[in-house]
C-alpha cells in the first residue's frame, strides 16, 4: 500500500488563518498567526503561506467595512 500525498488549496490555507486570526486575542501578532500557519502546513513554501495571509487580511477587512 502506498502513501497518498495531499495537496493542500489555497483556499485551505486561507480558511485556516480566517478562523486564527478570528479566534485570536486582541494584540495577537500578524507573526504569530503566520508562525502557527507554517506549523500547521509545513509541506508548502513560506511564500505561499504569505499570500494567504495576505488574501485572509482582505477578507476579513471586507468584511468590517
Amino acid at each position: 500500500m502506498s502513501a497518498t500525498t495531499r495537496t493542500i488549496d489555497d483556499i485551505e490555507v486561507v480558511a485556516d488563518v480566517v478562523r486564527m486570526a478570528r479566534a485570536a486575542v486582541p494584540g495577537t501578532r500578524a507573526q504569530t498567526i503566520l508562525d502557527r500557519t507554517m506549523t500547521m502546513h509545513p509541506e508548502i513554501g513560506e511564500e505561499r503561506i504569505r499570500r494567504a495571509c495576505g488574501k485572509a487580511a482582505d477578507l476579513l477587512l471586507a468584511q468590517h467595512s
